[in-house]
């Protein structure tokens, strides 16, 4: 999981974090590339507290050229697993696309 973190991040390509498991391979990704954390979509925080150390860590450890990202997009403290909250974030940030596109198209109006 940690070469694929890094791999999207060499390609551009964005990560959606979510649980305990992926969010541990998102801060050993960290660790190695600094710059993986463009590419990282924090998804939600669970009630598992390393999680949450993990996810604080990738937050608010700094490097010169990079802003922080936000905290995960939902607070939902999933106990349930099975990647529903990672489901519920992908259809926010669909929206947010969504959104964000025809906004921009009125404009042009």
């Amino acid at each position: 999981m940690v070469g694929a973190v890094l791999e999207a991040s060499k390609q551009n390509v964005p990560v959606l974090v979510d649980g305990f498991i992926c969010s541990m391979a998102a801060m050993i990704a960290y660790l190695i590339n600094l710059f993986v954390r463009r590419a990282l979509l924090l998804a939600t925080e669970s009630t598992e507290k390393s999680q949450s150390i993990a996810l604080e860590y990738i937050t608010i450890a700094s490097t010169n050229d990079l802003p922080p990202p936000k905290g995960p997009a939902l607070y939902m403290k999933l106990r349930m697993g099975k990647d529903m909250g990672g489901l519920v974030a992908v259809l926010l940030f669909l929206l947010c696309q969504t959104r964000l596109t025809h906004w921009a198209a009125l404009q042009f109006i």
